[in-house]
């Protein structure tokens, strides 16, 4: 017997009790009977009740200590992730500063050694430590805009694909 067979004859049991009551030709020992086995029923139906509610309770608190540990290892994951994200990106940031820097070195040793030597007809290691001390000092600051660019990107990408997943 399903739940709402249950229902509808706890419901028909009540109606027809009711309606013994109102009968004035039966007599008060079989209304008592009815009325006797319909509290019967409610007890126990009240009983029943007591203890789905009891175990729904049980199941509810599973429940939420279940969300609350995938919560947490949500958060986890998602500092964890984030914290890939900036290391790739640093790592990405760092071999473009690092070839730009090579680049750079070469091109202040044989370009610009070249003009210094031929506008003051000698070889000027100031200058020379000058230039580079400079390249080396504007190589960090870059480092920092391409990381956050980088880290910038990946956000919206992923941004990106969650909002077209959803």
């Amino acid at each position: 017997m399903n739940i709402e067979e249950l229902y509808l004859k706890q419901i028909v049991q009540a109606l027809t009790v009711k309606d013994k009551m109102d009968d004035p030709r039966l007599g008060k020992t079989v209304v008592k009977e009815d009325v006797d086995q319909l509290i019967d029923n409610y007890v126990e139906n009240v009983n029943e009740m007591k203890l789905i509610t009891k175990v729904s309770d049980r199941l509810q608190k599973k429940l939420n200590k279940t969300n609350e540990a995938l919560d947490k290892k949500n958060k986890e994951l998602q500092e964890t992730l984030d914290e890939l994200t900036k290391a790739n990106a640093g790592k990405k940031a760092t071999t473009i500063v690092f070839i730009l820097g090579i680049v750079l070195f070469v091109f202040e040793e044989y370009l610009i050694e070249a003009v210094v030597k031929h506008h003051f007809g000698h070889e000027n290691m100031w200058i020379s430590v000058v230039a580079k001390l400079v390249i080396a000092l504007a190589l960090k600051p870059f480092e920092v805009f391409l990381e956050h660019r980088f880290i910038e990107h990946a956000y919206k990408k992923d941004q990106h694909k969650r909002s077209n997943a959803h």
